[in-house]
């Protein structure tokens, strides 16, 4: 990635006066490989050091990190920078499951990890799922999308 790319993240939060927690700042750069920290990564760390991951998120993007392999397939893998496959079939239990997950005609990002988690299916096939129905996932925990 070139320096002119890497810098368009801070952008996003112009103007705003932002403190990055330097523990998260520590563990982020010891992590972070080539400007980038993987998604379950981030969200670990976030967790472990109790930072809220939407801030975790503004963290990255002030530092200039991308997010790397998102757990749902939908950005970050190289050189595809996408994953996620519509799903030829779906369970009726995973669609059901999904759509009582909606706000506003879009899954959250957290809820589709909580889902598969509790039901141990990949975050990739929940998002297939959801290509497959035609319902957009969004927010990102991170703040990606």
């Amino acid at each position: 990635m070139t320096e002119q790319n890497r810098r368009c993240y801070s952008k996003k939060h112009a103007g705003k006066e932002i403190f990055i927690d330097e523990k998260f700042r520590e563990h982020l750069l010891e992590e972070a490989k080539e400007g980038a920290l993987i998604c379950t990564r981030a969200l670990l760390i976030a967790k472990e050091l109790g930072i809220d991951p939407q801030q975790a998120g503004i963290y990255l993007d002030l530092l200039e990190v991308r997010i790397a392999e998102c757990q749902l397939g939908l950005f970050g893998f190289t050189p595809v920078k996408r994953l996620v496959k519509k799903a030829e079939t779906i369970d009726p239990a995973m669609r059901q499951l999904i759509e009582e997950a909606m706000e506003n005609d879009c899954v959250p990002c957290e809820s589709l990890l909580k889902i598969a988690n509790s039901c141990n299916v990949s975050p990739m096939t929940l998002a297939g799922i959801c290509e497959a129905l035609d319902i957009h996932i969004k927010p990102c925990q991170l703040g990606a999308f």
